[in-house]
């Protein structure tokens, strides 16, 4: 198991929400969609397992931006990935978003929303719809059997969820779901069928 990532689970076991990094399986579904072309902005990046893959789809590591809360992660990861722009700081902090410019195609987060209160998750949601286009998308994991978002959440700010899959090569097994902002027509006739 990696150590920093270890070392990091002793001083704030809450606060990484996982008992092992997340698997090379996790990580490739986790960026199976993202193109070279593609601006990503990843939460929680942790030892950086997820970053790798990012960078193997080809992206340019000017156009990745990393959010990590831990300090000695924080470390690691601007050693390994000097030309990604790695930010310390707690992801539903909307100083933390003042430190990066413009918006994203893919969001890619590792938060453990289990551990979030409700409204915690509206905030970072809302925090996340404001660096998003139309077509962007946020991929997130979770150990729950669900997304730990609710419904109302869901729709209150306009997205719908997909499920994407459960990892079972990961400890413990994942499930990955894929948020996506629905377009106006698409959110009336969403609204008008409930």
């Amino acid at each position: 198991m990696d150590r920093q990532f270890i070392f990091s689970l002793i001083r704030s076991p809450r606060g990484m929400g996982a008992i092992a990094p997340s698997s090379k399986r996790l990580a490739m579904r986790m960026v199976e969609d993202i193109h070279p072309q593609a601006s990503v902005l990843e939460l929680g990046s942790g030892t950086g397992v997820i970053t790798r893959e990012i960078l193997r789809r080809g992206v340019n590591p000017k156009k990745l931006a990393l959010i990590e809360y831990d300090a000695h992660l924080v470390s690691s990861l601007r050693k390994f990935y000097p030309d990604v722009h790695t930010i310390q700081g707690n992801a539903t902090d909307p100083s933390v978003y003042r430190q990066i410019n413009g918006n994203f195609d893919f969001i890619i987060s590792s938060l453990p929303l289990v551990l979030f209160n409700e409204q915690q998750i509206k905030e970072l949601m809302l925090l996340l719809k404001g660096r998003m286009h139309k077509s962007s998308v946020i991929h997130q994991f979770t150990y729950a059997k669900k997304l730990p978002i609710s419904t109302e959440l869901i729709q209150q700010l306009n997205f719908k969820s997909d499920f994407l899959g459960k990892i079972f090569w990961n400890i413990p097994p994942a499930r990955v779901f894929r948020l996506s902002l629905l377009n106006e027509s698409t959110y009336s006739n969403h609204q008008s069928s409930h």
